[in-house]
């Protein structure tokens, strides 16, 4: 399957006036009930990358939601393109979500870099990780699409221990990348997933 890559022509539920105030809405009393709490602010920056860990678990994916659809802020974020297959690949995208071939990883980073010099604005959301389960190296598509196009890095998180998720710093490549890895890694260092067996923070 080839890289979909994200359309800002697509229609999606922030370009609902109907539906997006509901669910709106609805997240917000979902997250109070919950108890969970959303920290920082939205990156004001016209395009950035957004990264986000831990990823162990379905439900980061459902308090990420929430936190988007309480703030009513558009995101682009993709996944393995298995979840953009029939008729939950058409609800996916109507969430903001593109599908990738995961097996050609340096046209992804290159045709993203492409879209993101094409667009007045856009922001991707991407989990390092890959995947819900262990992995002891992050992917660092994010590092080379940020540092290729020229844009931040947002450092965002869901931390269960603390109920808390939503931004950190925003953080600029520096052409020195080990000093850029070690931010990141004592960033998401302390934070804790719903499986905290799962999460390691390291990438080459």
């Amino acid at each position: 399957m080839t890289t979909q890559i994200p359309n800002k022509k697509q229609n999606t539920i922030f370009d609902s006036k109907i539906i997006l105030p509901i669910l709106s809405w609805l997240s917000s009393l979902i997250l109070f009930v919950f108890r969970w709490k959303v920290a920082g602010e939205i990156p004001k920056e016209k395009k950035y990358i957004i990264i986000v860990a831990p990823h162990t678990s379905n439900w980061d994916f459902f308090w990420g939601m929430c936190t988007v659809l309480k703030m009513r802020w558009r995101v682009n974020w993709v996944g393995k393109d298995s979840l953009f297959t029939g008729f939950k690949g058409g609800i996916m995208r109507w969430l903001g979500g593109t599908g990738i071939d995961r097996s050609n990883a340096s046209n992804i980073v290159d045709s993203y870099i492409q879209l993101v010099e094409k667009s007045e604005s856009i922001n991707i959301v991407i989990t390092p990780e890959g995947t819900r389960g262990y992995v002891d190296k992050w992917k660092t598509g994010f590092y080379r699409i940020a540092d290729g196009a020229d844009i931040p890095l947002a450092l965002a998180f869901i931390d269960f221990s603390k109920k808390e998720l939503g931004f950190g710093p925003m953080m600029k490549t520096t052409g020195d990348y080990e000093q850029d890895k070690a931010k990141i890694k004592a960033f998401y260092r302390p934070i804790i997933g719903k499986n905290p067996e799962s999460y390691c923070v390291d990438f080459d």
